[in-house]
């Protein structure tokens, strides 16, 4: 959940996109106090001029001595950005030495430490009006932050930290005032309600959910929203339990549309299988190419539900071929499965995944490049100024290209791809083995196994769960979060936790081996030993053993992957069916009651949690909600307030098979939109859609801009009323009451941006 910012300096401004460095040689220039971590993102800045810490009392206690502000950097070793932001800014002399001298820097790796990266993450969000990684910014000694930005280049980074460092010297009481402002807001964001002491109306919550989905739609191209496209694997996840506890066809509908269009596009590795992390088109062509172990897990449950439910077998191939690439590149030889690949070599994103048509016609006979070529097209990935541009285009399955190519011909053609591939150099691999993306694993495994009837994919769930089990957990009973270099590193989180529980439950389903059941009761025990908020229910995050700026206790979906908490509730859900005990019931009911006046306010955002209540037999709700009491003055923060959109059809340049639409945007006085296309690599644009029920194509024309100065560039925007015509077009008649559009919109002013919306109307004629 968002709310509305302090109103903050301008200067800051986010992205999306994610990036790893060049590995360090033999010898280095520098070294810093990093030198000694673990964590692979560390040590990739380990020998920067930046005198970088880890997180931890000797940074923040040298900030407080020598009275300059704290700088923290937040990313990941595969993180695409991360690694630009490193060799434009951070490996430079000059950048290096403006940080060392006015800032104490700090390094944090989001996977190592998700508590703090998940407070200014929304810290950022709150900020700036959007997120991503590298997240960089700048606290007050008490860790309250007051600025927030991500990429930025060298020059603008520089400016920056100049222009922070003379704010803090000189006006350090505004600083001060803006960070409490920022803390009020995050404090606000991140507490929760109190406890509703009443039973909910899953079904009714379970609905809305589903008509937001619905009305987020894109039926033309699959998936959810315009632009760049994320898989949402866990509300596909939702959409199929809603399909089949509901009979909703049209749920389920719209999960096979967005898997197809998926495993059409680049997203999908065709060649070697698995999905890369997102795409940054609306067709799902042009992958942003780094590779999450989370993500495999969590379309692995998709397409094993998706055959389970339609049969089709396309769904059980691409299936099996990305569970033959976890077991190929991602698993360890002990069984447990490492974290992530990247997506540049030798910092050209994507130059392992593409291919240029020479190399296709070298390595396939002919009748085997014409066999390819009959279904599949390529895609040349976009430019971005400054940085290195792969020799070649991403491989995708054209829908305007008829089937030719027979399942078996295909699989022959991608394994001698694959073999050529495999000989190039091979993107970083991030091996830390985190506990919760195996437990997550471990349960795609296991489900795998059960819907294809395959007891191989078993036996590789149980080798990696008792890998975990054997090596990851403390004397104590508590759980270690990371193994890496054959050590066991950092106290675990409650998504670690609940995530192998979770694993551990689909093996005791699979197998009946009542030690999978008691270790996953042990695992809640102990959890309810170090992160249990006994006075409600819900789980905190992580222990109290770290002053941190807020101990969080999370309910709401947040980002790629659910929280602890919502997947400990689906725990209890098993244990309950697999007992019949009513105290996982009762602790399922505590849980929800800790989040429910928040669920009742905006059920959209926690999905998992009502897919967790639509699970558990119970009698359906009766209570009325209450209202928000007068004093909650949450404040709303989203872009769709700031305008008024209408959509018309012009009816004289209109045809049963060719429409003219006009949308009109009234943008609030004050505020702008960002043009199509945008001014910046990071700025979202204005994006138009216009849907109807039969296939068509869209055209849009975007209307001309005004030019306004910012701190970080001039840019175009739109600004006032602005009328955008657009054309959509079909061999069938177009039902004219079925036609809407759909937008996307980012509202700005001066020193605020609030989060993008996506806003769906309908058509009037």
């Amino acid at each position: 959940m968002i709310f509305k910012p302090a109103k903050i300096t301008a200067l800051i401004i986010a992205t999306l996109f994610t990036i790893p460095p060049i590995m360090a040689e033999t010898t280095f220039e520098h070294t810093n106090h990093l030198a000694n971590t673990f964590s692979p993102y560390l040590q990739q800045h380990a020998h920067n001029p930046v005198d970088w810490y880890p997180w931890g009392e000797e940074a923040l206690e040298k900030a407080r001595r020598e009275n300059k502000p704290i700088l923290i950097s937040i990313g990941y070793s595969t993180c695409y950005w991360c690694h630009v932001l490193e060799r434009e800014v951070f490996t430079q002399d000059d950048a290096a030495k403006i940080m060392n001298e006015n800032f104490i820097n700090i390094k944090i790796d989001r996977e190592v430490r998700p508590d703090i990266d998940e407070i200014y993450m929304t810290a950022t969000q709150l900020i700036t009006g959007r997120g991503g990684w590298p997240n960089n910014l700048v606290l007050t000694h008490d860790l309250k932050p007051f600025a927030a930005v991500t990429y930025l280049p060298k020059k603008r980074w520089i400016d920056m930290m100049l222009q922070i460092s003379d704010r803090w010297k000189n006006k350090n009481p505004q600083l001060n005032a803006q960070a409490n402002k920022v803390t009020d807001a995050l404090k606000h964001a991140l507490s929760g309600k109190q406890p509703l002491l009443a039973s909910l109306p899953a079904d009714s919550l379970a609905q809305q959910i589903y008509a937001a989905k619905t009305r987020a739609y894109d039926n033309r191209n699959g998936g959810f929203g315009t632009g760049m496209k994320f898989p949402q694997e866990t509300g596909m996840l939702f959409l199929l339990n809603h399909a089949r506890n509901t009979e909703t066809p049209q749920a389920l509908e719209m999960v096979k549309n967005t898997v197809d269009n998926m495993l059409h596009g680049g997203i999908h590795d065709h060649i070697g299988g698995g999905f890369h992390r997102y795409a940054t088109d609306a067709q799902w062509r042009i992958p942003h190419f780094e590779k999450m172990l989370y993500s495999q897990a969590l379309m692995t449950l998709v397409l094993a539900q998706l055959y389970e439910e339609t049969n089709a077998p396309h769904y059980k191939h691409a299936l099996t071929r990305l569970l033959d690439y976890i077991a190929r590149d991602m698993t360890d030889k002990d069984g447990a499965f490492y974290s992530a690949q990247d997506a540049e070599t030798n910092a050209i994103e994507g130059a392992y995944y593409v291919w240029n048509e020479t190399e296709l016609q070298e390595v396939l006979a002919e009748n085997e490049y014409s066999a390819l070529m009959s279904t599949y097209k390529t895609q040349d990935p976009p430019h971005f100024s400054g940085h290195k541009h792969p020799n070649g285009d991403v491989l995708y399955r054209s829908k305007n290209l008829p089937d030719n190519a027979a399942p078996e011909t295909l699989d022959r053609i991608f394994g001698k791809l694959l073999s050529v591939r495999q000989k190039r150099e091979a993107p970083l691999r991030d091996e830390k083995i985190l506990s919760a993306w195996n437990g997550m694993m471990i349960y795609a495994l296991a489900e795998s196994s059960r819907v294809l009837d395959n007891p191989t994919y078993l036996e590789h769930a149980e080798k990696a769960a008792q890998f975990i089990l054997n090596n990851m957990k403390q004397e104590d009973g508590r759980l270690y979060r990371i193994y890496m270099n054959g050590e066991p590193h950092q106290n675990a989180f409650l998504e670690d936790y609940a995530w192998l529980a979770r694993g551990l439950m689909a093996l005791y389903r699979e197998t009946k081996n009542d030690t999978y059941k008691a270790d996953a009761i042990q695992l809640i025990e102990t959890a309810d030993l170090y992160l249990l908020d006994k006075t409600s229910g819900a789980y905190f995050m992580s222990d109290d053993s770290d002053a941190l700026l807020i101990r969080l206790k999370i309910g709401h979906d947040a980002g790629s992957l659910p929280p602890g908490n919502p997947v400990m509730a689906h725990v209890f859900v098993d244990l309950y069916t697999a007992t019949g005990e009513q105290i996982w019931k009762d602790k399922l009911t505590d849980m929800v009651s800790a989040f429910g006046q928040n669920i009742i306010d905006n059920p959209t955002m926690y999905s998992h949690m009502i897919h967790a209540m639509m699970r558990i037999e119970s009698p359906k709700a009766t209570v009325t909600p209450p209202r928000a009491t007068a004093n909650d003055t949450r404040p709303a923060i989203q872009s769709k307030d700031k305008v008024n959109v209408q959509a018309q059809i012009i009816q004289s340049q209109s045809t049963d098979t060719h429409k003219s639409v006009t949308i009109t945007i009234k943008i609030d006085d004050g505020w702008h939109l960002n043009a199509n296309p945008a001014s910046l690599d990071f700025l979202i644009p204005t994006v138009i859609n216009i849907q109807s029920e039969q296939s068509s194509t869209v055209q849009v024309d975007y209307p001309k801009t005004h030019t306004i100065k910012t701190p970080l560039a001039t840019i175009q925007v739109y600004k006032d009323t602005i009328e955008i015509n657009a054309t959509i077009d079909s061999e069938q008649t177009i039902e004219t009451s079925k036609i809407r559009a759909l937008i996307q919109v980012q509202a700005c002013q001066e020193g605020i941006c609030y989060p993008p919306s996506q806003i769906t109307v309908e058509v009037s004629d």
